[in-house]
This record gives structure tokens, sequence and C-alpha cells, in this order.
């Protein structure tokens, strides 16, 4: 028969207690003092603290000093410290407070996009790009993939009114002028506006991707918006602007972008590959390293983007980069100015080294 093992006690905890350490400590100064004053053969009379004619009260009251100083220090000390325990403990309470706060925004901000009212996932909306504007540290990477996901959903009433439409008639997106929803517009402006242009200037960091892949976005405008690594990949994306937009190392492959506007466009990295550029602009585009194999050319005004000549895009085999090419400068200090400068278009003062072919000419 097993006996039934003891339980051990749970092992307690080491607390300090400030207060007794601080009684504890002054004890130790007073008999520190002591035997100070032993060691030095002091002698407790008057005489010998203050002479013949001693001041009984001074020298009462040198003694109090001498005794009571490290006391009064070491108190202090204790104060300062407790002090400085409170307000970290204060602080802390603090940022418990606003990262409960900025849950509560973000869950009511999804809550809203759920909403079948055009007008609630609005709020929703500007409630999380208000939440981003006010902490970006800590909310960007919450908000962005929520955001992207909202767009790549179904979103009444648009989705329910024009697809349909295109899947029986898929030129019915080109004859008409489509009105984006107000909650689209406010929800790809809010992405836009969640990344710094000198983020992407600097070109330092890879700032983190944003997933569009499969989104159905026809005649979207984001002229001169922040797109930098924003995946549009499979996406329909017919007729929209990217007009001076900032898209370096963006990716469109298999993408719709049939009369799309790149013009004066940051397209530096960007991926083309096996999209339907049938029609796009990209007058002024800098196209630089991108990848730009797409699957239909034909009308596609390549001729006036232009790129740097050390880093000529990428073309479908047997066919030649048609457009303007540029110097980086000696030490590349051409390119540096024009990417510090922030300039869209064509630099101005890179030596252009070879001219493009003529802008209505079309690839094979």
């Amino acid at each position: 028969m097993t006996q039934p093992t003891e339980t051990p006690p749970p092992p307690q905890k080491d607390e300090f207690h400030t207060g007794a350490a601080m009684i504890f400590g002054g004890f130790l100064t007073v008999v520190a003092l002591g035997l100070l004053l032993l060691l030095m053969n002091v002698e407790w009379t008057w005489e010998y603290w203050g002479g013949t004619n001693a001041d009984k009260s001074g020298v009462l009251r040198n003694v109090i000093l001498i005794i009571g100083g490290p006391l009064t220090l070491g108190f202090l000390g204790w104060r300062s410290f407790s002090a400085h325990r409170q307000a970290n403990y204060a602080n802390d309470q603090r940022r418990i407070s606003i990262s409960g706060l900025q849950v509560d925004r973000y869950q009511k901000g999804a809550q809203l996009l759920e909403s079948g009212e055009m007008a609630l996932r609005v709020a929703g909306v500007l409630t999380l790009r208000e939440l981003v504007r006010t902490d970006r540290d800590d909310t960007l990477a919450m908000v962005r993939p929520l955001l992207a996901s909202f767009l790549r959903a179904p979103t009444p009433p648009f989705q329910d009114r024009i697809r349909p439409l295109v899947e029986v008639e898929p030129e019915y997106i080109y004859r008409r002028k489509l009105e984006q929803e107000a909650d689209i517009l406010e929800a790809l402006e809010a992405l836009a506006a969640s990344t710094e242009d000198d983020e992407v200037f600097a070109r330092k960091t890879p700032l983190p991707a944003i997933n569009l892949r499969e989104a159905f976005l026809p005649q979207i405008n984001l002229r001169n918006a922040n797109i930098c690594r924003w995946d549009f990949t499979g996406s329909t994306l017919p007729l929209s602007s990217f007009f001076q937009a900032l898209a370096a190392h963006a990716r469109f492959v298999k993408a719709d972008l049939e009369r799309a506007n790149f013009m004066k466009a940051m397209l530096f990295g960007a991926d083309f590959s096996r999209a339907d550029l049938r029609s796009a602009l990209f007058y002024g585009a800098d196209v630089s390293s991108a990848h730009l194999q797409a699957r239909y050319w034909d009308g596609w005004y390549i001729g006036d983007s232009w790129a740097w000549i050390d880093q000529i895009p990428m073309m479908p085999d047997g066919v030649e980069y048609p457009g303007i090419l540029y110097a980086p400068g000696p030490s590349n200090r051409h390119r540096e100015e024009h990417y510090l400068a922030r300039t869209r278009g064509y630099p101005k003062h890179a030596t252009r080294v070879r001219d493009g072919i003529s802008s209505h000419h079309a690839l094979p």
C-alpha cells in the first residue's frame, strides 16, 4: 500500500517592504556612527564637543545633525524612489487604458464594415483611419489588412449591381462611367494615406504589402496615391487612374489594366507579368527595374515611359525596351537627387541617353 505523498507547501514570495527596509537602514546607520565614534575614542562630554565654555544647545544641535543627516538623506531617497515607482505605475495604467480603448475602437470599426448600410460602412472606415492617425505605430499593422480584406470582399451594393452585368457583357465597364461607392473610395484613400511618402523615397526598409488580390475595382481613382507594394494580382482594374501614383514594387500580375492611366507614375520594380495592358498610358512613368512581360500589348503607349540605363525593365522575349533612357550620373548623383526631391515624371537634371519611340507606336 503506497503512502500518500505530502504536497510541498507553495513557495513563499520574497516581497520587498520599503518602510521596513528604511527603518532597518536607519538603525544600521546609527549603529555604524556609534561604532565609528567609539573607535575614535570620542568622549561624551560637553568640553570635548564644545570646548571649555561650551554652548550646550549648539553642541546638541551638531550631534543631532550628525546623526539625523544620513537618516534625512535616506528618507529623501526613499521618497524619490517611491515617487518614481508611482509614476511608472501610473504610466503603465495609462498605456493599458489607451490600449483597451484602441481595441474597442478597432472592434467597433470592424463591426461597422459589416453593416448593410452605406453610412455605417463609411463610418467604420473613418473610425479605422482616425485610429491609425492617432497611434500609427501600434495600430497600422491591424488596420491595413482589415481594410484590404474589406476591399477584396463583395461590397454591396456596387458588387451586386455591376458584377453580374460584367459577367454577362464583359464590355459593360468600358462603355459606362461607373461611380464607385463611398465606402470603397474611403477605404482606398485610407489605405493610400497609411504610408508616408518619405518611407517610399528613402528606399530604406521594405514596406508591408497590402493584399488586394482578385479585387473587383474597375475605374478606381488612385491619382497621386501611395500604393507601393500593393498586390493587385488577378484584380479587375480597367479604366483605372494611377496618375502620378507611387507604385514602387507593386504587383499587377495577371491584372486587367486595359486603358488604365499610369502617366508620371513611379513604377520602380513593379511587376506587370501576364497583365492586360491594352491601350494603357505610361507617359512619363518611371518603369526602372519593372517586369513588363505583359500578356496583351497592342496599343500600349510604352515609348514615352522612361528608365535608368542601368535598370532597364524586363521585356518579353524578342522585344527591346523602346522607352527613354537616362544616365544616373556620377556616383548615382542624378538618380538620388530625383528620388530625394520626390519628383514625378521625367528626371529634370539627368542626361538623356536615348529617346523613346513614338507614343502611338504599338508593340507587336
